[in-house]
Order: structure tokens, then C-alpha cells, then sequence
């Protein structure tokens, strides 16, 4: 009963009656034999068939293992079947693609573009937002009132039932390391001991911070894994001895393991956070802390947020230094860590990106597929010949989707590649991105998705194409149809639509953020530092224990930089405008400590004389600060425009009290300057006061000189005048004024730059598509052509006619364009910045430019129509 294999093919689509059937007939074929022996010897029929069972045993076992054993041989038989007719297609398709390196280099570098775009973006998106935290039950760990809180909010949510255990932490501190040429700065984190419990991470040595470590007498620091191998080596004697930071000697009680990267990826040291009850005053409304828990077993989210809420009014009342007449607790809320963590401006930012990458691969899928189906017109009569030959349909439709697999293959090892690549350049650009929420990379998860996106591209790529190649043409003879148009013309002009479409989206989307990015980078920050060089001191805070050597420490460095030639201004605050968060606080005004009624808050500075005509500043009235401004004068402050016309408006602001929460004393306003930009180029002013460094020393300032010519050649000079004075101090963060305020846009200008980067790729790509399928209509019309310009048609009347075909395609792709641009206009609306998402001017523009793109990319090919001579056209059809 051997069967060839088309004959199992066609039994196994026949379905399992026609095995049964086969089967019962070998067995009566046998018992006929059988019987037919017996009644041969002289038994009687029905003695004979009765004895030929017998002798055969149990005709239904026998049935069944048959059944069984022949089903198992019929799919051997086609598994073998279909490996050896893929080899022969894959073989086949290799072949073909090395008799055409252009075709086959251009699709897949392409495709590999694409992919590795797509992956890149879903690796980061996959790492912020789908991928679960580093840590253990992630899905129960809260932020807590999710904005930065004070100490006496954390006693009372430590009290709460729905929450097993609840954390503080205090982020961006920065402490002195010695270092074997200059002291390092480290980042640090002011941490209670529960953190590392609601993280439930284990240190990779030694042991966390314990309850006792905060009181104790000897300070105890646990360090990161990357800052125990980059300064000691891993020396594993580190853990139980002493370090020095800031001065003071540590002593290092535990290493955390190198995936633990909490609260930012540059925290390297955690130490215990001082709770100094007896000054919460001090502390409260200066929303230095954030808040983590985890939840209780069985516990959801919804009742941590009702349980912030019924604690608000009593820490309301316990606290009346705050603004009496604000709605207290409207923001008491819990919320994933892992949303807080990512923030809505990065989870729109990778939403915005996914979409834009999904775009350009649709673009290039519809690029290679216009490729394929013009290959696919030129291959009608090689399909026709192996049709007539007798390859059916499915065996021609899966011929040309191995070969359209191979390129999407070839084009997803290409983009795992460029993928590895461009993680790397996107978690640099992409502000917020980082290892805190582990590894950014590709891992099996993502791979498996590269592989499906392969698959669904050699579909996308080849389906259409190969349904067309297909169907047989009327004629072997000519790739025409049977209506003597160019076969897979109409295919081919939609594809190409459907490109221009795409297009019109991305560019639109990529002219409306480099629109918002030149709006931002025109706006005036209300400072001048284009020529001003900034650095960062963090003396040690053992060291300069006393205001007096505070003081001291930066009256000599500023007078030895502004001794300097070419040194014109020299100043220190302790933040700058424009980098980063900002130490905003609550005022009284016009001498009422506490009055009734909302507070306001403004944003805390202090500088030393000189900062305001270092950066430029304009001072409206009053005066300036001077060296008569120390600990033995009159407190006085500075205000900007915007708080002297809301708090006194109508009035003067010169002689105006105001008054800080924890001081009694108030301060006399003595003079008004402008207005600048604070948290960035794109929010509104906030009011800000500047107290005298003398009245309000703090050690970590930023040290501003200002040169007469190119800023950086003071870089060795700030950093061995600081070295002279106290080698124990680190100098970082070493950058113009310029480059702080140009920073402050980083995010707006990487978005604009990888979106237009992808918009160009695809105005490219586009071109090439209707490049080509103008170019094919051209010559599988050239004979309709010659007969045009020998019956008196003009060259130009040619010429215009394929423009003019162009140019409907560029039409219908523009109008489908400018609507899918509607519809994704909501997208981009959040990060446009005095620009609207239905610009007139893009909307006019980009249309335009596709439409021009259409008729250059025609351009050549209408002049070859053109010129061509309708002898040869005539003779070589």
C-alpha cells in the first residue's frame, strides 16, 4: 500500500474516510486471500471466511494500528515533503536574489533600517513602561503623594493600614570623595532603612542600612556595585571599613548588587536620612522628601488614596506653618511606582516615537512591495511557463513568499543590529530613559518580536506580489494583461499613494516639532550667558562646618578669578536658572509671619554681589547687593518683577517686607530686577527672591566667571585657582551658562532631530518608490509611447503627460496625508511649544514640498519618455 507523495498529500486533505476506506480494503483484500486458500483445501465458503478471521486475530485492532501507522507515515512523508520543497525554494530564492545584488541589497538595508528603528523604540518603550521594575511584587509598589513631601507627612503615612511598609528618600545630594588626582563628586541618596525592604533587594555584600545606623555614632553608608569596582577596585575589605565622604569618616556596611539603580541611575552612595523631629517647621512646605510603600497583601491602590485623604486634615492641623488657606491634601494619592518613575512626559515622548518608527516601517514595507510587484510583472511569463508546466497556484504563491522571507530575514538580522545601536544613542538622548528601570536591551522577548515582525513584513512585502505573479497572463508572449495594460500597474500606483500618505504624516509631524523647537530656542531667558563659564562645588561638608569658612572659601576664589585678565564678572549662586529643579519655599509678605489666607511660593536663590551683572540681568529699581550685605547688617532681599507686581501690585516693591517661614526676622526688599526663566525655556515665570550669600551662606554654590572671548579657555583656570585655595574640593559639571539654558531643550531638540531624521529617511524612500513606478510605467509603455510620437505627438506633450501621472499620484497620497495628519495631530499636541498641531503654514508647505518631490523623482523618466524613438520602440516590441 505505498503511495507516492502527492498521493499522501492529496489523502490527508482528502481527510481520514478515504484512509479508513483504503485500509478496510487491504484487509478484505487479505481475508479474501485467505478464504480463498481454505475453500482451495476444501473448506466451505462460509468455514473459510469464519477460520480467515480467526486466523487473522482482531480485525478492529488491526484496523486501528493500521490507521494509526499509516496517518504517522503520511506525515513524515509531507513534513519531508515540505522541508525538501522549502530547501528547493530557498535555494532557488537564493539564486535569484544573487542575479539581482542591487534589488536585494536596496530591501533589505531598508527593511533593516526600519526594523532596527522599531525595535529600538520598543526595547525603551518595553523597559519604562511594559517591563515590571527590578524588584520583587513589583505590582505592589506605590509612590506615595507622589510630589516631594515633607518629614511629618511620612510619620503620618507610616501609620497607615492598606501600606506593609512605606520609605523615604531624598535624592540629588552630592558628597566629596578623595580621589587619587582630585575629589570626586558622588550622588548620594538620604534614605530611611525600610527603603531597601519595600525594594526587597538584598545588598550583593554586607548588609543595608539598619534603624540604628541613623543614630549611631559612627556614620554608616551602603555603596553601589559600579562605585565599590570604579574607586576600590572590589575590594572586598571595603565593606566594614571606613571611607571618607564629605570629610567625615564612613563606614561602608554593605554593596548593593549592580541592578539596583534607585532613585536615579547615578546614585551611587545611600546613607540614612536624618529625621530631626524637633524641626519640622523647617522642613514643612520645603517638599524635600518623596514617599514609596508597598502595598499590604490583598490590598488595592484605590484604598491607600481614600486612606491619604481621611489623613490629610490631621496633619493639616499639626502643621500651621503652611498655607492655612490651601485645599490641603487634593494631591493625596497613590500611584505604581513604576508610572511615577516613567512620568506622562516620557510615556507620551516613547508613545510619540513608537508610532513615528511604526510609520517609517510601513513606509519602507510599502517601498520593497512596490519593488517585488514590479518584479513580480517582469516574472508573469516565467510564472506562465511553470504554470503550464503544472506548478499550481499555492506552490507559485509560496515560492515568492520564501524569497520575499529571506529579505525580511536578512533584514531582521540587520535591524538587530542597528537596533543594539541606536538603544544605545536613544537612552543617552532620551532624558528619563535610564537603568533605573533595568537594562535597556534586546533580550529573547524582543528577538521573538523581531522574528514575528520578520514573518509580518515577508507577508506584508510578498502577499500582494505574489497573488499577482499568481495568475497566469493570457499570453506567453507579453507581461501585459489581457487588456494590454502594464500588468500590476494599478497595484503599484497604490502602494506608492499609500507611501506619500505615509510621508505626509511623518514630515508634518517632524516640520511641527522643529517649528516648536525654533520657537523654543528664540525665546529670551531674561539672562545673558553666552559667554559666562559655570562649575559646581560641593565643599565637604566636615571641612566647612561654620559659615565663616564658607564665606571664606568662595570671597577667595572670587577675588582671585576676578583678578584675572580678561575676567571682567564673577559670581556664585546656589542653583542657576534653567538647571533643573529648583528650592522654591512659601513667603510671608509685608511682615506677617503667618497671616490668613493662601501663601505664596516662589522660587529661593542665593547669590553673591556681581551675580546679576555676570549674567546679565537688568536691575529695574533699587539696589544691587554689596559687600556691606554680611551677617552684621540689615536682611534685605531681592525680588524679581513678577513677584513685586502680583504681591505689591500698584506699588513700589522698594522698602516691602518679606518674610521667610522658619525666620522670624523679615527682610527688606532693596531692590527689583527682571524676570527670568526658571524650570525651562517653555514655562511660565514664576516670582523668585535672592537672598545675600553673606545673610545666607550655604556650602554647595555654582561659581560663575564671565570671559571677554571664548569661555572654555578659563577651564583650567577655575579648577586650579579652586585646587590652590582647597585641593579637598570637586569642581564638576564644568559648562557655559550656555550650554545649561541649551540643555534646558535637550528633550524638545532630540525629538525634533529623530523624527525629522526619520521623516528624511522616508521623503527619501517615497522618492525612490515613485521614482520607480514611474520609471516602470514608462518602459512597459514604451510602445504605446512610440506610437504616440509617430502619429505627431510632441515631446513635451510626452514629457507632460508623465509628469502629469506623477502628479496624481502625489495628489491622492497628499489629500489621504492631510487626512491621516488630522487625525494624528493629537500626538504631537503636548509637545508643541506656541505652535499648533494644524500649523497653516506646515500644512501648506509640507504638501507642497511632497508634491515637488513627486515631479523631480518623475523628472527623469518623463525625459526618457521623452526622447524616445518610436522606430526602436516599435521594433523592439
Amino acid at each position: 500500500m505505498r503511495r507516492s507523495a502527492r498521493d499522501r498529500f492529496g489523502g490527508l486533505r482528502r481527510g481520514e474516510a478515504e484512509l479508513e476506506r483504503e485500509v478496510d480494503d487491504e484487509i478484505t483484500h487479505h481475508l479474501e486471500r485467505r478464504a480463498a486458500r481454505l475453500i482451495a483445501e476444501g473448506w466451505s465458503p462460509a468455514e473459510a471466511w469464519a477460520e480467515a478471521r480467526r486466523r487473522f486475530g482482531g480485525v478492529e485492532a488491526v484496523r486501528r494500528a493500521c490507521l494509526d501507522l499509516q496517518t504517522r507515515q503520511d506525515r513524515r512523508a509531507i513534513r519531508r515533503d515540505l522541508i525538501g520543497d522549502l530547501a528547493r525554494d530557498l535555494g532557488l530564492a537564493g539564486r535569484r536574489l544573487r542575479r539581482e545584488p542591487g534589488f536585494a541589497l536596496a530591501a533589505v538595508v531598508t527593511l533593516g533600517l526600519g526594523l532596527g528603528a522599531l525595535l529600538a523604540i520598543a526595547a525603551l518603550f518595553d523597559a519604562v513602561i511594559v517591563r515590571p521594575l527590578p524588584y520583587p511584587e513589583p505590582d505592589r509598589l506605590v509612590a506615595v503623594w507622589p510630589e516631594a513631601r515633607s518629614r511629618a507627612e511620612l510619620d503620618g503615612v507610616e501609620t497607615l493600614d492598606s501600606l506593609e511598609n512605606v520609605a523615604a528618600f531624598q535624592d540629588g545630594l552630592h558628597l566629596a570623595l578623595p580621589g587619587p588626582d582630585a575629589p570626586l563628586r558622588v550622588e548620594a541618596a538620604a534614605v530611611t532603612p525600610s527603603l531597601f525592604s519595600v525594594l526587597a533587594t538584598a545588598p550583593r555584600s554586607g548588609r543595608v542600612l539598619a534603624a540604628e545606623d541613623a543614630a549611631a555614632v559612627v556614620r554608616r553608608a551602603v555603596v553601589s556595585e559600579r562605585l565599590w569596582q570604579r574607586v576600590w577596585g572590589a575590594d572586598p575589605g571595603v565593606v566594614g571599613g571606613t571611607i571618607e565622604l564629605d570629610g567625615r569618616g564612613w563606614e561602608v556596611v554593605g554593596v548593593m548588587p549592580a541592578g539596583f539603580h534607585f532613585p536615579h541611575s547615578g546614585t551611587e552612595v545611600w546613607i540614612p536620612l536624618d529625621r530631626d523631629d524637633a524641626n519640622l517647621g523647617a522642613y514643612w512646605g520645603s517638599y524635600d522628601l518623596r514617599l514609596i510603600g508597598r502595598l499590604a497583601e490583598g490590598v488595592g491602590i484605590e484604598r491607600v488614596a481614600s486612606e491619604l485623604r481621611a489623613l490629610a486634615p490631621r496633619l493639616r492641623e499639626a502643621n500651621p506653618i503652611w498655607t492655612p488657606g490651601e485645599d490641603y491634601g487634593r494631591d493625596a494619592r497613590a500611584v505604581p511606582l513604576q508610572e511615577q518613575l516613567a512620568g506622562a512626559d516620557l510615556r507620551r515622548l516613547l508613545g510619540l516615537l513608537l508610532g513615528a518608527v511604526a510609520a517609517l516601517l510601513l513606509i519602507v514595507c510599502v517601498n520593497v512591495a512596490s519593488l517585488q510587484l514590479a518584479r513580480a510583472g517582469a516574472r508573469r511569463q516565467e510564472a506562465a511557463l511553470r504554470a503550464s508546466l503544472g506548478a499550481g497556484r499555492i506552490r507559485l504563491i509560496r515560492q515568492h513568499l520564501v524569497e520575499s522571507l529571506v529579505l525580511a530575514g536578512g533584514g531582521a538580522l540587520l535591524g538587530a543590529a542597528v537596533a543594539q545601536l541606536l538603544i544605545t544613542l536613544l537612552a543617552d538622548a532620551i532624558e528619563g530613559a535610564d537603568a533605573r528601570f533595568g537594562a535597556v536591551g534586546l533580550d529573547a522577548r524582543l528577538l521573538l518580536v523581531a522574528a514575528v515582525l520578520a514573518v509580518a513584513t515577508a507577508i506584508g512585502i510578498g502577499g500582494w506580489p505574489a497573488l499577482h505573479v499568481s495568475r497566469a497572463p493570457a499570453s506567453l508572449q507579453t507581461g501585459r494583461g489581457a487588456a494590454g495594460r502594464p500588468a500590476g500597474a494599478g497595484g503599484r500606483r497604490v502602494l506608492v499613494c499609500g507611501q506619500i500618505a505615509l510621508c505626509v504624516v511623518l514630515v508634518t509631524g517632524a516640520a511641527l516639532l522643529l517649528l516648536s523647537f525654533w520657537n523654543l530656542s528664540r525665546v529670551d531667558p531674561g539672562f545673558d550667558g553666552r559667554t559666562v563659564l559655570s562649575a559646581q562645588l560641593d565643599p565637604p561638608a566636615a571641612a566647612y562646618t561654620e559659615a565663616a569658612q564658607t564665606l571664606d572659601l568662595y570671597d577667595r576664589l572670587l577675588e582671585r578669578l576676578a583678578t584675572t585678565p580678561g575676567v571682567p564678572a564673577v559670581a556664585a549662586a546656589s542653583r542657576l536658572p534653567l538647571d533643573g529643579a529648583q528650592n522654591r519655599m512659601a513667603f510671608p509678605s509685608s511682615g506677617n509671619v503667618l497671616e490668613d489666607g493662601l501663601l505664596p511660593m516662589a522660587v529661593r536663590r542665593v547669590v553673591t554681589p556681581g551675580y546679576f551683572s555676570t549674567l546679565g540681568i537688568p536691575l529695574l529699581s533699587g539696589r544691587s547687593f554689596d559687600a556691606g550685605d554680611d551677617t552684621g547688617a540689615p536682611l534685605v532681599v531681592i525680588v524679581n518683577r513678577r513677584l513685586a507686581e502680583t504681591t505689591w501690585p500698584g506699588r513700589s516693591a522698594i522698602g516691602e517686607r518679606v518674610g521667610m517661614p522658619w525666620e522670624r526676622p523679615v527682610r527688606e526688599v532693596v531692590g527689583v530686577v527682571e524676570n527670568t526663566l526658571q524650570d525651562g525655556l517653555d514655562a511660565e515665570v514664576e516670582p523668585e527672591i535672592y537672598l545675600p550669600f553673606a545673610q545666607a551662606p550655604t556650602a554647595r554654590m555654582r561659581v560663575l566667571v564671565r570671559s571677554a572671548e571664548d569661555p572654555h579657555t578659563l577651564t583650567a583656570l577655575l579648577r586650579s585657582s579652586v585646587s590652590a585655595i582647597d585641593p579637598r574640593v570637586p569642581v564638576s559639571d564644568v559648562l557655559t551658562v550656555r550650554a545649561i539654558a541649551a540643555g534646558s531643550i535637550s528633550d524638545a531638540r532630540h525629538l525634533a532631530l529623530i523624527v525629522a531624521s526619520l521623516a528624511t529617511i522616508a521623503l527619501l524612500i517615497a522618492a525612490v518608490g515613485v521614482f520607480g513606478v514611474i520609471a516602470y510605467l514608462v518602459e512597459e509603455r514604451r510602445r504605446e509611447i512610440g506610437v504616440r510620437v509617430a502619429l505627431g505627438a510632441s515631446r513635451a506633450r510626452v514629457a507632460g503627460a508623465v509628469l502629469g501621472e506623477a502628479l496624481s499620484l502625489g495628489l491622492a497620497g497628499v489629500a489621504l496625508g492631510l487626512l491621516g495628519t488630522a487625525f494624528a495631530a493629537r500626538a504631537v499636541r503636548a509637545f508643541l511649544f506656541q505652535a499648533s498641531p494644524l500649523e497653516p503654514a506646515v500644512l501648506l508647505i509640507v504638501p507642497s514640498a511632497l508634491l515637488g518631490m513627486c515631479i523631480l523623482a518623475s523628472w527623469l523618466p518623463a525625459r526618457r519618455a521623452a526622447a524616445l524613438d518610436p522606430v526602436e520602440a516599435l521594433r523592439a516590441d
